[in-house]
Parts: structure tokens; C-alpha cells; sequence
């Protein structure tokens, strides 16, 4: 992340590019790992878990919005940029869906990417630059992200619920 900040500082775009997606790929990793090894304890959760969950969950807008410039500083495309930004926005909340139901119902990243997009959808419906295409955008890859998390949350509390019960003996 340092790495980042200091090539957008530098204005050096194509290291920032770079540093980004270098970021984001050891963050989806983590969360791979993460998911791959439940917690032991609630302390793990919060401390590892949560953070990492909420970072990955914050760099893929940034990733997208990194990627934006390069496009734009390297004058590549032929889009409308509107039609990026939308274009931008529904892979971001794909991705970012996709994250949510990959996990073991972690809700961090998950919610620190519909805190992003309720944000843009907000910001792009009131405030300049005023981009209607935009916030609408914002406002499906919201929901989609929510919905996707929260199925995923209730999913994996209805396994635990389940895998209690069997190893539970019944009453006799």
C-alpha cells in the first residue's frame, strides 16, 4: 500500500497500476488462506479476519478506480466515460459478490464495499460531477454485494447450526 501511495505521489501511473493490482492480489490470497482456515477463536476473527476483509474490501474500488486513470492518462478506449464508469462499478461489485460468497460468511469486506458503493451512489446522485447512470449502478451493485454477503453469512450460520445438531446426541 505504501508502495502505492508513493507512485500516485510521484505521478509515476503505471507503477501505481502496478502496486495496485500487486495489492489486491495478496489480499485476495489472504482471504483464500483465511477461508481455507476457520478461526479459533472470535479474537482471531476480529483481529485477522475483519481487517483483512474490509482492506480487500476497499482496494478493489481503488483498484478500479487506478485502473480508470491509467485508461485515461493512456488515452485508451473509445467508451463514453460514463459507460466505465458504470462498467467499472459492476465489475467491482461482482468481484466483489463473488469474495462474499467465497468466504465462510465473512461480512468485512462485504460491507466495507457497499459502505464505498452506498457513498458513490450518493455522491454521484447529489453532488458534482452529478452521474445518474452512475448512482444507479451503485445503487444495484450495493444491494447485489449485500444480498450476496448476507446469503453467504446466513448459509454458513445454518451449516454451524446443522453440524451442532448432529454431533449432538438426541434425547433419549
Amino acid at each position: 500500500n505504501a508502495g502505492w501511495i508513493y507512485a500516485a505521489q510521484a505521478g509515476a501511473i503505471d507503477l501505481t497500476l502496478i502496486a495496485i493490482l500487486l495489492l489486491l492480489a495478496v489480499l485476495a490470497a489472504a482471504v483464500h488462506v483465511l477461508n481455507r482456515h476457520p478461526d479459533e477463536t472470535r479474537a482471531d476473527g476480529l483481529l485477522v479476519d475483519a481487517p483483512v476483509g474490509m482492506y480487500l474490501g476497499w482496494i478493489l474500488p481503488a483498484a478500479a478506480a487506478t485502473a480508470a486513470s491509467w485508461l485515461t492518462v493512456r488515452q485508451i478506449g473509445f467508451w463514453d466515460p460514463t459507460i466505465w464508469a458504470v462498467l467499472a462499478v459492476a465489475v467491482v461489485s461482482f468481484a466483489g459478490a463473488t469474495a462474499a460468497m467465497a468466504g465462510r460468511g465473512r461480512l468485512s469486506g462485504a460491507l466495507a464495499l457497499a459502505w464505498f458503493l452506498a457513498w458513490l451512489l450518493l455522491a454521484r446522485w447529489v453532488g458534482p460531477p452529478q452521474s445518474p447512470p452512475v448512482a444507479i449502478a451503485a445503487g444495484f451493485g450495493l444491494f447485489f454485494v449485500l444480498v450476496c454477503g448476507l446469503t453467504s453469512r446466513s448459509d454458513a450460520e445454518h451449516e454451524e447450526r446443522l453440524s451442532l445438531r448432529r454431533a449432538t446426541p438426541a434425547p433419549s
